[in-house]
């Protein structure tokens, strides 16, 4: 049995390299997939969002048809003017 070769300083350059070369690769992989899920969960959240804020603007526009109905009930009711229910 032959005792193992030492590393030339070339072989261990080269295998610290490859070392070097794929976890930089697999880092900006991993970034990469982190970026792409964040995003994706970004674009979820906007659409949640938006769709809260158009139901609170159709509960805002309903307070306000209610509120304009109860007016003008009020007006009829104290004047007996008809009017106030158009």
């Amino acid at each position: 049995m032959t005792p193992p070769q030492p590393q030339t300083p070339s072989s261990h350059l080269t295998t610290s390299l490859h070392a070097v070369f794929m976890t930089v690769a697999a880092v900006v992989l991993s970034s990469g997939i982190i970026t792409y899920v964040m995003g994706q969960a970004v674009i979820r959240s906007s659409s949640r969002l938006s769709h809260a804020e158009s139901i609170v603007r159709h509960i805002h526009d309903a307070m306000s048809t209610i509120k304009d109905a109860e007016t003008g009930q009020r007006g009829f009711v104290i004047t007996g003017n008809e009017s106030y229910l158009a």
